[in-house]
């Protein structure tokens, strides 16, 4: 036979599932709340500039795909640097690249080809400078 107290219903507070709820409420705002990327795009504003806009993106590839930085370049960049400076060095844009933006630090990866077979460099941004760079196979 059941005693009286197995008969009473105990608050919801006291139970283990509305426990577990309101952890996994929690977890679920706390995630929400940290943000991450943001990618942002803006339409532009009429056919004129979007031809514009493919041309210079083919004409810089093109540049980029020409570019083959050599060891002695590599050498010059040092932490601290920006973009701007880097490229001036390189004689030209990157081949490739990567962003992410995380609690309102910026950080970037910047890939060039380099003058050796399967060479490739890669600098390392954050929030505008230099902050790492990799090479490998440059003659």
């Amino acid at each position: 036979m059941a005693s009286h107290a197995d008969n009473e219903k105990k608050p919801i507070y006291k139970k283990w599932w509305f426990w577990l709820i309101i952890v996994i409420v929690i977890i679920a705002i706390i995630g929400g709340s940290q943000g991450g990327t943001t990618n942002t795009a803006t339409e532009p504003a009429n056919s004129t500039e979007t031809a514009t806009t493919e041309e210079n993106t083919q004409t810089a590839t093109e540049t980029a795909e020409d570019v083959k930085v050599t060891l002695e370049q590599y050498n010059q960049i040092e932490n601290g640097m920006t973009y701007d400076e880097v490229v001036s060095i390189f004689g030209g844009k990157e081949t490739s690249s990567s962003e992410s933006e995380v609690a309102g630090i910026k950080s970037q990866v910047m890939t060039w080809n380099g003058n050796g077979t399967f060479s490739v460099v890669s600098i390392g941004f954050t929030n505008g400078e230099v902050s790492s760079k990799s090479q490998t196979g440059l003659e």
